[in-house]
This record gives C-alpha cells, structure tokens and sequence, in this order.
C-alpha cells in the first residue's frame, strides 16, 4: 500500500447550520477491527464521535492494516493519518527510558505521525482533540495545540498496573515495571495539568486516579458498552422465552444470525491467506472521507466481529501464535444445555479473550490448575477457550483433561450460544471486563472475580456471580449446572442490565458531551 498524503476534504453543511466542529481523535492502535478491549473502546468512540463532529483519525498500528479495514475506518473518519512502527519500535522505547520517559511512550511514538499532525493542526487548527491513553498524549503536549481544547480518556490508571506487576514480579522485571510505573505517573500529572477533562473506564478508576494525582481537572468515569443489538441471545433460545426488543436500527450485518457453532479444530501451522497490503515503516496513510452514500452497508462492510476475539477469515495464522500442538476437541453441539433450562451430561464453561494478555494467561492457568481438575472430580465439566494469539502457556494448557483450545474464531457468538457458563477468573484486571458485558448481554451467566467485575454495576447473585477462592469457584459452577432456572434466571436478569445501561451509544455520548462542554469554555459534570 503505497504511501498517500491529501487535503482533507471539506463536508458539505445545509445553508443556516452551523460547522461541524473538527476533532483530533488520538489511539494507541489502528481501532479497527475491534478484536480487543482498547481497540472495541476506541472504535466504538471514533463511531460515536463522528456522528457529531469530523473526526480525524491519527494513530501508529503495530499489525499490517488491509485496503477493507482503512476504507472501513476511513468511511466514518473525515481523515485517517496511520504509520506502522515496526521493529525499531522497541529502539524508541528504549531511547524513551533513557531519556526519563516511560517505555509505552517510546513503543507507540511515530515521528511520521507527529510531522503530519503538527503539519494538519497548522493549517487549520484543531476545534478539540480527544486523546485515547497516556502513550498518546505527547503527540499534542506541543506548543502548537496550547489554545486548543482537549480531553484524554486514560483508560485505565496505567501507572497502577504497572505498580502491582512490580509487586507480582521479582528480579529484573519487577524493577523495571517499578521504574515505568514512575515514568507513567509522571505522564499522568503533566496530562491532569493540561487536559480540560479527563475520562476513565470505571467511577472506581477515576476514583483511583483523584486519590493518587491530586487535580483540580474534572476526572469522570465512563464506562464500556456492549453492541447488544449484535451480542443478544440465541434468536431461538432468549433466556427467559420472550421476544427481543431492539435498541434501535440495526444493521443488517448486525441482524444476521450468527452461524452454527463449528468443531473445536487445531489452528492449522500455516494456511493459505489472501494478502494483506501493508505499509512499510516510515510509510503513513493520510486519506480523506468519502462522500456519505458510501457509509457501510451489509454489502460493503466488512464481516468483523465486534468481540475481543473476532477475526478476518482470511487473517493470518501467525497472529494466532504457534499452533502445531493444539489437539482437536469434539463440538458444542447445538445450543447450550437444552437452551440453558434442560439437562445436559456435560456443563459447559466459556472463556474469551486476548490469549497472551498476561492477566487472562495468569487467570487461565489458575483456574485450570488449581480450579478445573478437583471440579471435574464432581461434576462432568468442559472449559473452551476462545482467543486471538494463544501463547505457549495457554496451549499447554489443552494438554489438561476437560480443556478445549480453540484459538482465533471469525465469530464468538456460537460459542457463547453453545456454552452454559461464562468465566473470567482473572486476578488482576484494570477497568471493565468486554468479554464479561458480551456473555451478559448473550443472557449468559457469569461467574467472575472481583478484580473482572470491577465497573460494573450488577447484584451479586442474581445478575452474575463473584467468586474469588477456589472453594467459592467450584461450589458456583456447581450450582448452576445443577439449577438450570437460576441459569435463565440470571442470564436474563444480565441482559436486561446490559441493554438498560450499557448500550455503547449512551456510554460514549458522555465523552462527546465533555468535548461539546470543552469547546464550548465550559466544564461539565456529567460522569457515568
């Protein structure tokens, strides 16, 4: 994909209406597709940013981005500004710590991206600029944008993370997470001192971050959402029999039933795949939006799943990681376990996620090792685990009795469908849980830990379960797999949460408000 730099081109407005403001939308990552937690919290923003502002579009991308995936963005963005930073990335990071920065500032710095932002804001500044994570904030911590509003949706507290992995870790590496630690939360005082407004994941975050840096800027929790039109129950099997409302307009990608839930195969070593264009490092993209008759549609957008597991058909499997030893699992047949009110010899566990994100790999391996087998000594129970890149630890794992790896899928949501139970036992978790609202807003019942749930606002009990020790683990699975109406009943009671206060729609247009606030030389008090 040869490298493109064009003027943005101006959107037509109806005579008497006013301009629609211009806004700098900042990610760590290319936000499509959204196959992970930041990347399904940065597209669903750019998506409901650009139905009040033109957006443009600036981040570095560290996977080969397709000619689909650039027009699909480029169909909802004004202008798209993307480099990839390939290798010499870790050089930068390195540079950074040197130079008393953080590492993340380093990794995610592209001096192509900086030239082309500061070269746009010049000759026609910016109306506000939202900034998506810490790392991306030094692209705007310029002279040039002193006068122009900003927000910066941090995410998660980062600097927190890094403490406690410190505290995880020993030798080495707990000296340098201690260190970036440091550097993170230096960055985040300079950003409370700058930003007109800053936004987290969770009020329990945002908490955090008012009790760590002191600031007198407004300091709102956001929450993540759920597309609850495209993640709902199987149309044959609601949780509680009743007929689906719709939130609105659904595309009709998003209306299609998702197919039936394939066999558990290994990942094959290698497989043939269409090619993917990519760009050369040092390389960017600068494009322009094209005219609103070509807005997606179920024939021009791309099938992308909107999971943190979701994937092309066509991807690469080395993105999957090394796949040779994976073994073959028989299938979830049919729905769940006679539609979740039957009974069925087997009870089957669901696991989603990102598979070499540490903390879903520690979660992982905890609850197989020291969960999983005493369980199975009381109950007929299968754990399947669906995820992009399985690392070495994770497949091991498919080597333990009652343990289906499945990998990469192009869609989750027949194994949500498929499955009885939905688990995130992870013990370090920074902000809301994706793959906890998609299995709730599937009428899934949830049993997770408290670091999983953190964020969201649902009762113990009845609209999913905590556990936190092994004990409190193996008597909730048993529980429901033996009480097939507290399954329907608290899938149901999830998915009427998820729909009510967790639609993506009404979470983001608390940002848009902040952004409307901060350009209009006010503060706003809206928080989630």
């Amino acid at each position: 994909m040869p490298p493109t730099t064009t003027v943005n081109a101006p959107r037509t407005t109806p005579t008497g209406t006013a301009r629609r403001k211009r806004v700098l939308l900042l990610t760590h990552r290319f936000p499509y597709p959204p196959n992970r937690g930041d990347r399904i919290r940065s597209y669903n923003l750019m998506r409901v940013l650009a139905e009040s502002f033109d957006v443009t579009l600036a981040c570095p991308h560290d996977e080969p981005v397709s000619d689909a995936e650039l027009q699909h963005v480029n169909q909802i963005c004004q202008a798209v500004i993307t480099a990839p930073v390939g290798k010499t990335r870790w050089l930068r990071a390195g540079g950074s710590l040197l130079g008393g920065h953080s590492l993340t500032e380093g990794l995610f710095h592209s001096p192509t991206i900086t030239d082309q932002v500061l070269a746009s804001q010049q000759a026609q500044p910016f109306d506000a600029a939202l900034v998506f994570c810490s790392s991306m904030f030094p692209y705007v911590d310029h002279d040039a944008f002193r006068d122009t509003p900003m927000i910066v949706d941090l995410v998660d507290v980062d600097s927190e993370k890094w403490r406690q992995l410190s505290v995880d870790h020993s030798g080495p590496k707990s000296w340098i997470y201690a260190i970036e630690s440091k550097r993170v939360r230096d960055l985040e005082h300079r950003i409370a001192d700058r930003a007109d407004a800053i936004t987290l994941v969770s009020d329990q975050e945002a908490n955090l971050f008012k009790s760590t840096i002191p600031t007198d800027t407004p300091v709102h929790g956001v929450s993540n959402g759920v597309n609850t039109d495209y993640f709902r129950p199987s149309p044959s099997h609601p949780p509680s029999g009743r007929v689906e409302r719709s939130e609105g307009r659904v595309p009709a990608a998003d209306r299609q039933s998702p197919p039936a839930v394939p066999p558990h195969h290994p990942l094959p070593a290698s497989s043939p795949t269409s090619p993917r264009p990519s760009l050369r490092e040092g390389e960017s993209i600068q494009s322009v939006k094209p005219p609103l008759s070509l807005m997606p549609t179920a024939a021009t957008q791309p099938q992308r799943d909107a999971s943190a597991t979701g994937a092309s058909h066509q991807q690469d499997a080395s993105a999957t990681g090394s796949s040779s030893q994976l073994k073959s699992h028989p299938p979830l047949q049919g729905g769940s376990s006679e539609a979740r009110g039957g009974s069925s010899s087997t009870s089957h566990l669901l696991f989603t996620g990102v598979l070499d994100y540490p903390p879903n790999v520690t979660g992982l391996v905890w609850f197989c090792t020291k969960i999983l087998p005493s369980l199975r000594q009381r109950l007929d129970v299968q754990l399947t685990i669906v995820g992009r890149r399985p690392n070495q630890v994770v497949q091991d794992l498919a080597s333990i009795d009652g343990v289906a790896l499945v990998g990469e899928v192009p869609d989750v949501r027949p194994y949500l469908h498929a499955a009885d139970i939905a688990i995130s036992p992870l013990k370090l978790a920074r902000g809301i849980q994706n793959k906890v609202l998609e299995a709730m807003a599937c009428g899934l019942p949830v049993i997770t830990t408290t670091e999983s749930a953190e964020g969201i606002d649902a009762i113990d009990g009845s609209e999913f379960i905590i556990a936190d020790d092994e004990a409190a683990w193996a008597d909730a699975i048993c529980d429901l797999a033996s009480n097939p109406q507290r399954r329907v009943s608290i899938g149901s009671a999830a998915r009427d949460l998820v729909v009510n206060h967790y639609a993506w729609s009404a979470r983001m247009q608390h940002i848009t408000q902040l952004i409307q606030d901060a350009v209009g030389g006010r503060r706003s008090c809206c928080a989630s």
